[in-house]
């Protein structure tokens, strides 16, 4: 058993780990940068937490790294979301990486016109299914959605739910009969209630 500590002059925060199929640890999240701005993170360790390589993405606003998927030939996915003009105004975006940290390609994804969050995916054979939430500024209220990103990063079978409240998507998995499972929040059984 170990401890690890990452880190340098600026804010850091740790989101998600996974482990390779060789033992090493790869975690994602974000740092503070010295412009007050946030830029995703992911450091890769070996299996004792030694430090192999730490790389950093975005950082020019606010971009934060939410969640990763390690594939099965070694990439690594990174989703999270980014402001466009200020902090309530968010785009989802996904980079794909080697197994080196380095990008293989980046895509952003704001098809709404409040913010888009990737929370949260999991591989479908072809690419990725993505869950997270979405809110229209007309609507003020949150909707659960899901879309597909395929291995070059194109967008298809863009869906979200029309409930009667707000709903936040949280997270996805696949089982091994190869179903997914989304689970996530919803106010619609009562004024407020989650």
């Amino acid at each position: 058993v170990w401890t690890r500590m990452y880190g340098a002059n600026f804010p850091e925060w740790g989101n998600c780990v996974r482990q390779a199929a060789n033992g090493d640890l790869v975690i994602g999240g974000a740092r503070g940068t010295s412009n007050n701005n946030m830029e995703a993170a992911v450091l890769r360790t070996d299996a004792d937490g030694n430090r192999l390589w730490w790389k950093f993405y975005g950082g020019s606003d606010y971009d934060w790294g939410e969640h990763l998927i390690l594939a099965d030939d070694g990439s690594i996915y990174v989703l999270g979301h980014g402001s466009i003009i200020w902090e309530d105004l968010m785009q989802s975006f996904i980079v794909k990486l080697t197994s080196d940290g380095t990008v293989a390609w980046t895509r952003k994804y704001g098809l709404h016109t409040y913010y888009d969050y990737a929370r949260s995916a999991a591989p479908d054979g072809e690419g990725l299914l993505v869950f997270g939430v979405v809110k229209n500024s007309d609507t003020a209220l949150n909707r659960c959605c899901l879309f597909r990103i395929s291995g070059d990063g194109a967008i298809s079978d863009y869906k979200y739910w029309n409930a009667p409240g707000s709903e936040w998507g949280e997270s996805i998995c696949r089982d091994s009969q190869g179903n997914f499972m989304a689970v996530g929040q919803t106010n619609a059984r009562g004024a407020g209630q989650y």
